[in-house]
């Protein structure tokens, strides 16, 4: 385990502003996401940062509804203006909570796995409608879990009950509580996706309940989404990617199939989402209300006395009758919740590895640093600090095969040179032999007779012997360093080999779940061909402690 200093030494460190403060527009665009306009049309709520905020709708200093530290968005306004509804992700999965306006301990409804998203109250504010998608089986023939269905609990509180089997979303009564508007779901498309064109992108129905009957409204070949009544329940307002055209001479080839006589809807590349109005019992009657370009216009709302507001370019926008829509400039001026950072424990999340030579120790990298941690005792040490991405760390086992080759060089330069160096000792022995015989021989040719002479033949026969047995063991230590040479250049070569062989099986290895699996040589004996062996190195016995700054921004 690691100390608290070795923790220390490897932090991440990155620096995280304490104080956000958002001007006005002018000055950015501070992306506030979901705005929704109350029933009298005064305030605007809207989510920020993961939090639900509240603004006057003539615009100022916002307040902020929630404070928790998790995510919250998709707030609707009960009737009577007095609660919020919203999603958020307090428990892991998003369920829909209520809050007073002005602020408090919001009440829980959905307790569900599934994401529960808000879309509106039910009539008279009795309960809260809300998509989920909790009915379709992972192997379903049709529909997925991706497909919600449409439900609706008591503002109480109590068992959910669902309204309808089909996917509804944005779904919304009139003010008779007689009709439902809503847009379909499908097929898996980015919500977000601007110029989609295809068989699965969204239309806008109504549902009548008594009468069980659905109609479908839009047919525009793009998106048609997020509908809402006009207060009156004689229009329904929604957002289009269609282009209006009344060009004279049109030939209506660029007609949809559903459109009327009137005015024509053409598709085109250029176009983005805007406010559109239609009537319900004449759906081919179609007039755009915004004429915004560049950026789409999101998260139509309406109130009571028919402004509309909705959010464009991170702003938010509002559009009173037969007025220009006009920007409502916000200030809202986020505080410290808790620390910047925070001090996390890494038992997973490794992207790469690399086992050294002798498989001691493994190298892998975790958040883009590189660390290495014994194998043996669990300690794991910071090896990079950077503010960039580290990588590719299976490299250092090529360094390492080089290295080992360069080695190998070594050593079969210096067993040649010591090769040569036993040739010229053996050489040198032999002449000490000839010499030694022919002073033997010459001794025993001419002083035979003589007492000196016996001496020297004793001399020269105790030097042949001794030459001989240098000579002898001058080619034994010959042929043993020889041989040890040998094995060490044959061992290097095993090591070269095994390096080759790591890095060609480890090119081809991914981690999976925090388990880091290394393919081992096959045993040609006991495995059939194509077959591997699988050796596992859990990465949860190492231990690594970063510092994460904590993320304070919205979704965009």
């Amino acid at each position: 385990m690691m100390t608290r200093q070795m923790w220390n030494a490897s932090c991440l460190f990155l620096a995280f502003s304490f104080v956000i403060t958002a001007a006005a527009a002018n000055e950015g665009e501070m992306w506030l996401r979901y705005p929704s306009i109350s029933p009298d049309g005064k305030t605007i709520a809207f989510s920020y940062q993961g939090d639900i905020w509240v603004v006057p709708s003539s615009g100022g200093q916002a307040r902020m509804v929630t404070s928790h530290e998790g995510y919250e968005r998709t707030p609707v306004w009960s009737p009577d203006g007095q609660t919020l509804a919203f999603m958020a992700d307090w428990h892991g999965n998003a369920d829909v909570f209520t809050v007073s306006v002005d602020g408090g301990v919001p009440t829980r409804l959905t307790y569900h796995s599934s994401n529960d998203e808000p879309t509106a109250f039910a009539p008279g504010g009795s309960g809260v409608l809300f998509t989920s998608r909790r009915q379709d089986a992972p192997r379903a023939a049709i529909g997925s879990s991706a497909m919600g269905e449409l439900y609706s609990i008591p503002l109480g509180g109590g068992r959910p009950v669902q309204v309808m089997t089909t996917t509804a979303e944005h779904a919304n009564y009139d003010p008779t509580g007689q009709r439902l508007v809503f847009h379909d779901y499908k097929g898996f498309e980015d919500y977000f996706r601007k110029h989609h064109t295809s068989s699965v992108t969204r239309d806008i129905w109504m549902y009548e309940p008594k009468q069980d009957k659905y109609t479908r409204l839009s047919g525009f070949t793009g998106e048609d989404r997020n509908p809402v009544w006009s207060p009156d329940g004689k229009w329904i307002y929604f957002l289009s990617e269609q282009v209006e055209a009344t060009a004279p001479g049109d030939d209506g080839k660029n007609r949809p199939p559903d459109a009327g006589d009137g005015t024509r809807v053409i598709p085109q590349l250029d176009s983005t989402f805007n406010v559109w109005r239609m009537d319900p019992d004449q759906p081919s009657q179609q007039t755009q209300i915004t004429h915004h370009d560049t950026h789409p216009v999101r998260f139509l709302s309406i109130a009571g006395d028919g402004t509309l507001c909705y959010g464009y370019n991170g702003q938010i926008w509002t559009k009173a009758p037969d007025s220009q829509p006009q920007q409502i400039p916000v200030s809202a001026t986020v505080g410290l919740r808790h620390n910047t950072t925070r001090l996390e424990t890494m038992r997973d999340g490794a992207t790469e590895f690399a086992v050294s030579p002798n498989e001691e120790e493994i190298a892998f990298v975790i958040r883009g640093e590189v660390f290495v941690a014994n194998v043996e005792f669990g300690t794991t040490r910071r090896v990079t600090e950077t503010p960039e991405q580290e990588r590719s760390v299976t490299r250092s086992l090529a360094s390492e095969l080089d290295r080992q080759k360069i080695a190998g060089r070594q050593a079969d330069l210096q067993n040649r040179q010591q090769v040569a160096l036993l040739e010229v000792k053996l050489r040198a022995a032999q002449r000490a032999m000839e010499r030694a015989a022919g002073l033997l021989e010459q001794g025993l040719g001419s002083s035979i007779d003589h007492e000196k002479s016996r001496d020297e033949v004793q001399v020269a026969r105790l030097e042949l012997e001794h030459a001989r047995e240098t000579l002898e063991l001058e080619r034994e230590t010959r042929d043993f360093e020889l041989k040890t040479q040998q094995l060490a250049l044959e061992r290097q070569q095993l090591v070269v080999r095994e390096l080759e062989r790591k890095i060609e099986e480890l090119a081809v290895v991914s981690p999976v779940d925090g388990l880091v699996a290394r393919v081992e040589a096959n045993d040609k004996d006991t495995v059939q061909p194509n077959q591997r062996l699988f050796s596992v190195v859990d990465l949860s016995e190492f231990e690594v402690e970063i510092l994460i700054p904590e993320n304070y921004a919205d979704e965009i």
